[in-house]
């Protein structure tokens, strides 16, 4: 990730997008605060998302 001083932008780069076909995304620097903060949990609140060997689905079928 890098930040543009002059434009205010981030430059995030990650492995290329199915649908997009590109391996970055530009987006003002507020936006880019509110979607991280998105992944953080409110105060007392336990954020844990379970996959694969632990998911419900696969401790059910156990």
């Amino acid at each position: 990730m890098r930040y543009d001083d002059n434009s205010g932008t981030a430059i995030y780069r990650s492995r290329l997008h199915a649908k997009l076909k590109r391996n970055y995304q530009l987006m003002p620097a507020l936006k880019w605060l509110r979607l991280l903060m998105n992944h953080i949990p409110d105060k007392y609140e336990h954020l844990v998302r379970y996959s694969g060997y632990y998911s419900n689905r696969s401790r059910g079928a156990r």
